[in-house]
């Protein structure tokens, strides 16, 4: 039985780069967004 995730793989490599780019920002975006929320979280909390 093949490993599904070397599938996956090999089809994210055949993804034109605009789109790859695109899951990387958004990968991005949601490390910054917990990022963000973590600190906040830390500040926001009473004394």
């Amino acid at each position: 039985m093949a490993n599904p995730l070397l599938g996956f793989a090999a089809a994210a490599r055949l993804l034109p780069a605009p789109v790859k780019r695109g899951l990387g920002d958004a990968r991005l975006l949601l490390d910054l967004q917990s990022e963000k929320d973590y600190w906040l979280g830390i500040y926001a909390r009473p004394a």
